[in-house]
């Protein structure tokens, strides 16, 4: 029976497609749009489009919220900023028409409608141009401790700011000079709610120890990423304590994703955008994101992963470089957050030597013929020495049979 050989061959696979994920295994990616152009409203339609039939990829879970990633941005204290601004001009009118208690009405309105919006630096910068109109009135209507005070509030506010001798009576120069050196008495004040703290339009920390401050009027604000932001003023006296209560309600979901959306298109350095996109990226419940904007009239993606993500631990964590979109090819933003396959080595395959056809009967195969050539080579060397024995045998008794012969 003929003796059959096996041989083992190991294919590699090299870098390829490879098998598409399952579907509970894709992440979900966060498209989000920081520039609020119709361009980039289409263009992020398309991903949609092609996260859908992604294999590792896909929309994130709630998808009511994609409505608050894309689209214009919206500042949600514009309104109660541009209503401050108008009722600010009217004011300006007012006390050109020495209509004095008008003019003080206008503004003192306007600065509590500003206690509802976050002391940005422009809400911060109006809050003290209405303070100086509201001093300004006080002072044409000789109430002259009054008209201090708010003047007093606008240096806290904007400290530096400089009154024109050119545009402004001397009075108000003089009255506003005045007013920048505040009394030395304080008082403490002790503000109660949760939140952060701006005072006078900048932080004060979280809402633990009492602020001892100087005598007068100051704003007070307590905000905070999940809160209505909520202020309010106070006139502190020496020597005393003041104890202010500031409550707020609680943000939807909806609203922190707006919000957390125009931090991160405001944000003035990386590590502040750093913040702006984790948060997004908790609200959403997503480890992944596609960042698009505008840039001389051109689409531009980058795309984000969680540093702190597990689940795909050979991407590249954090912010991608920025690359143009090109028209047509809305998948390749997508390649940064694709997780790159490692080679495999498929299963050994056996592959069987085939088999040679039967030799003829003249021509035995190689091992017979071999066994054959011995067998012969044994039995002739056999019969030659037995041969050569005998021979042997014969020639020891020739002579003595020579002898007896008659």
């Amino acid at each position: 029976m003929w003796s059959t050989r096996l041989i083992c061959v190991v294919l590699g696979a090299g870098l390829g497609a490879g098998t598409p994920a399952a579907a509970a295994d894709r992440r979900p990616v966060a498209v989000i749009d920081l520039s609020g152009s119709p361009e980039a409203q289409a263009f992020m339609r398309a991903l949609g489009n092609v996260l859908v039939e992604h294999s590792g990829l896909r929309l994130i879970n709630d998808q009511s919220l994609i409505g608050e990633l894309t689209g214009a941005l919206e500042d949600e204290d514009a309104s109660v900023f541009w209503t401050a601004d108008a009722a600010r001009s009217r004011a300006d009118d007012e006390l050109t028409d020495y209509r004095f208690a008008a003019a003080a009405f206008d503004a003192d309105a306007a600065q509590v409608a500003l206690h509802r919006a976050r002391p940005t630096t422009r809400v911060v910068e109006l809050y003290a141009d209405l303070a100086f109109l509201s001093g300004r009135a006080r002072l044409g209507e000789n109430r002259d401790v009054e008209a201090a005070e708010a003047f007093a509030l606008v240096h806290r506010l904007s400290p530096g700011r400089t009154v024109d001798p050119v545009r402004y009576p001397p009075s108000v120069v003089e009255a506003f000079g005045a007013a920048r050196n505040p009394a030395p008495e304080t008082g403490m004040l002790v503000v109660r709610g949760t939140g952060e703290v701006s005072l006078d339009g900048r932080a004060a920390g979280s809402l633990t120890a009492p602020l001892r401050l100087a005598t007068g009027l100051h704003v007070i604000w307590v905000m905070g990423p999940d809160r209505v932001t909520v202020g309010t003023r106070v006139k502190i006296s020496a020597r005393r304590e003041h104890i202010v209560t500031i409550g707020g309600d609680l943000i939807d979901l909806r609203a922190k994703v707006r919000r957390a959306r125009l931090a991160l298109s405001m944000a003035p350095d990386p590590a502040a955008r750093s913040v702006s996109m984790q948060r997004i990226a908790r609200l959403v419940e997503a480890n992944d994101a596609v960042l698009v904007s505008m840039a001389n009239s051109r689409l531009i993606a980058q795309t984000w992963h969680d540093p702190q993500a597990r689940e795909s631990p050979r991407l590249s964590p954090g912010f991608s470089a920025h690359r143009l979109v090109e028209p047509g090819r809305v998948r390749d933003v997508l390649h940064p957050l694709e997780v790159p396959l490692r080679p495999q080595l498929a299963k050994p395959v056996a592959i069987a030597e085939p088999l040679s056809a039967a030799p003829p009967w003249y021509k035995p195969p190689p091992l017979v013929s071999a066994t054959a050539i011995v067998l012969t080579v044994a039995i002739a060397s056999f019969l030659l020495i037995r041969a050569v024995d005998d021979r042997s045998a014969v020639d020891a008794h020739a002579p003595e049979r020579a002898i007896t012969r008659p």
